[in-house]
């Protein structure tokens, strides 16, 4: 699934989003070398954002809907930004039954990382694949699993 431009980017869902991202537990410290790119990513119940971003990103039902957030980003004279990337994610269930996921481009004050909303039916572990290629870059992929406790 290709990452569509959300369209309706305000500071407050971006910033939750950038939140997200960089409390991540996959790659937990920024790239080390100049020019390098990593890939940070991390999933959570909608529930975990605040009623003014739920609003912003459309999400009507927090309870029962997961976030993936996806990022790369690269250091460059000692300076760490997001990069621009073809992102494509795929979850499946623990019986083997896939999981949409519906990415969306974020963008804002030169920043884009991209956000995944999918359906969570309750609890329990999802398997994520991702496929990240930062423009000008070969292709990463994540693959990880995360375990859902619903409210």
């Amino acid at each position: 699934m290709h990452a569509a431009l959300f369209r309706k980017p305000t500071l407050l869902a971006l910033a939750a989003v950038l939140a997200l991202a960089l409390s991540t537990a996959v790659a937990a410290r920024p790239p080390a070398e100049d020019g390098a790119i990593q890939i940070r990513s991390n999933a959570i119940v909608a529930t975990s954002l605040p009623a003014a971003s739920l609003r912003a990103l459309d999400i009507e039902d927090p309870a029962h809907t997961g976030l993936l957030n996806v990022v790369a980003l690269r250091r460059k004279h000692g300076i760490v930004s997001t990069v621009p990337a073809e992102v494509r994610a795929r979850a499946m269930r623990e019986d083997g039954s896939p999981v949409a996921v519906d990415l969306r481009e974020m963008r804002d004050r030169g920043g884009v990382s991209y956000l995944g909303i999918f359906p969570l039916r309750h609890g329990g572990r999802l398997r994520f694949d991702i496929d990240v290629t930062p423009v000008g870059k070969p292709t990463r992929h994540l693959h990880y699993e995360h375990t859902f406790v619903m409210p």
